[in-house]
């Protein structure tokens, strides 16, 4: 395969990813919208909870990470978009 053509591919994941995680992640998206119409009521499953593998990957990254808190952090700072240098939140544990 020509180095162009890999590149078209390597771009065109980029913008329509494939493979057994997106299959996952589809799966997921219809079991817990099942669950929301036939599950108790005020169950709010999302399609994470139906993905397990995603969700050690998630749980490894914690512990590496630091926790649910650097977790939430990380969030934050992607939702300020760059117009913030540090995010203290009250109550976590710095370590």
């Amino acid at each position: 395969m020509p180095v162009a053509e890999y590149r078209s591919w390597m771009d065109f994941y980029q913008v329509e990813p494939w493979g057994d995680l997106r299959a996952d992640l589809r799966a997921g998206i219809i079991a817990s919208t099942f669950v929301r119409l036939m599950g108790a009521k005020g169950a709010r499953p999302k399609p994470l909870d139906f993905m397990p593998i995603v969700a050690a990957q998630q749980q490894r990254k914690r512990a590496r990470d630091g926790g649910a808190a650097s977790e939430l952090r990380a969030a934050l700072m992607v939702g300020f978009k760059g117009r913030v240098k540090h995010i203290k939140l009250k109550g976590a544990r710095h370590g």
